[in-house]
């Protein structure tokens, strides 16, 4: 079933086996099964470890679905971006989180972004995301050394 796929997938990723994470969300396809958001975020979140390319036609490939991305789809797509240097593409991602996510889930996703800005050395984005965090505001994560050493 597709929950034993997602945990399938999500035990390849955790082991540096994006690859075959990959192969067995591409099953599903081949299958009566249907890929869930979880099953692309796990897909999504195994690219951290393989080509970022791979996270924006996952992104793509949701929305042919008929699926909608969530925060915690584009925090996973923003960290494989970042790993990868490509945190223009990490910060441009933070633009398409929806803001009436649950809070949690806007403080990870705005914690990745300002991760993005300490690779990229953005500082100036890194104040503005600051600026522009909620009223919960920044935690521990947000503050980081790596930020705020910029």
């Amino acid at each position: 079933d597709v929950v034993t796929y997602n945990a399938s997938m999500d035990a390849c990723a955790r082991g540096q086996q994006w690859q075959r994470s990959l192969t067995l969300f591409d099953e599903m396809f081949h299958s009566i099964l249907y890929p869930t958001i979880i099953s692309y975020n796990t897909a999504i979140s195994a690219c951290e470890n393989g080509p970022w390319t791979l996270v924006v036609a996952l992104l793509q490939d949701l929305r042919q679905q008929g699926l909608k991305a969530r925060a915690d789809t584009y925090s996973a797509a923003m960290a494989a971006c970042s790993k990868a240097q490509q945190n223009d593409l990490a910060l441009q991602l933070l633009s398409k989180v929806p803001r009436r996510s649950p809070s949690r889930q806007l403080l990870v996703a705005y914690n990745t972004a300002l991760n993005a800005c300490a690779k990229g050395h953005y500082w100036m984005q890194s104040l503005q995301l600051l600026e522009e965090m909620s009223t919960d505001g920044p935690d521990v994560v947000s503050l980081s050394p790596d930020v705020v050493s910029l």
